[in-house]
């Protein structure tokens, strides 16, 4: 668990940074601008392998968030998951925000982390706040 005051509570990759994470956890992090989780910016090449990032929140893309503002760039960032599982408690904002930067997740689990899995009436479940207004699907598969 852990508090971070501008943007990557856990995880902030820099500019030209390089990650590569595998069977790790990430858990209650809490980023008061961008991704909670994990905050990626321009020319950077992140690769996330069998982990899971759970219960964390920022002001947009409470699990990930990646920008090009630095590098100006769609192509700036390389970002790969496989067998990723973000773990949503329900009522936080949107999961991820990639706006213009491609997202490749093959396995992508998504799960409430709510004691009966579910969510109330009054709060949106996990994948209808899995992308923040600007980030689009490409190609979605099951």
């Amino acid at each position: 668990s852990s508090r971070g005051y501008g943007s990557g509570a856990a995880l902030a990759i820099g500019s030209g940074g390089v990650l590569d994470m595998v069977d790790s956890y990430l858990i209650g992090c809490t980023a008061a601008n961008r991704g909670g989780g994990v905050f990626v910016e321009g020319s950077s090449v992140v690769t996330i392998r069998t982990s899971v990032i759970s219960n964390c929140t920022a002001r947009f893309g409470d699990m990930i968030a990646l920008t090009n503002e630095v590098a100006h760039s769609a192509s700036a960032i390389t970002f790969h998951t496989a067998g990723l599982t973000l773990d949503a408690p329900c009522g936080t904002s949107s999961l991820l925000e990639s706006p213009r930067v491609p997202m490749a997740m093959p396995g992508l689990i998504l799960r409430s982390s709510e004691p009966d899995g579910g969510c109330s009436s009054e709060e949106q479940p996990p994948l209808e706040r899995l992308l923040e207004p600007g980030t689009q699907l490409a190609t979605c598969t099951d």
